[in-house]
C-alpha cells in the first residue's frame, strides 16, 4: 500500500525491483527493507526532472506539458500475510 508519492513516481517494474530481493520463494522475509527500498527509489526519482515518471506519463496522456518526478510525501505500507489452517 502506498500513497500517491509513491505511485506517481514508480512503475510497477520499479516495485517488484524492491520486493525480489526480500523474496525467499513465496515468503517475503523482510517487509521493512522492501518499503524502505520503495520510498527511497520514489523520492529519488521524485527530484529526477530529466525522469519521465508515471505521473509525467499521465500528463503528457492528458495533453500536458510535464516531465521529471513528482516531488511529494511517500508513505509505503509493505505487509506479509499468512493463512493458517489452525482454528483459534
Amino acid at each position: 500500500m502506498g500513497s500517491d508519492g509513491l505511485f506517481d513516481n514508480l512503475y510497477p517494474d520499479d516495485i517488484v525491483e524492491c520486493l525480489y530481493p526480500y523474496m525467499k520463494g513465496a515468503y517475503l522475509a523482510n517487509p521493512t527493507l522492501a518499503a524502505d527500498c520503495m520510498s527511497s527509489k520514489a523520492v529519488e526519482k521524485g527530484y529526477d526532472r530529466a525522469y519521465l515518471s508515471p505521473f509525467a506519463k499521465g500528463a503528457h496522456e492528458a495533453g500536458k506539458r510535464y516531465m521529471g518526478g513528482k516531488p511529494d510525501d511517500t508513505t509505503t505500507i509493505v505487509a506479509q500475510i499468512e493463512f493458517s489452517s489452525k482454528i483459534a
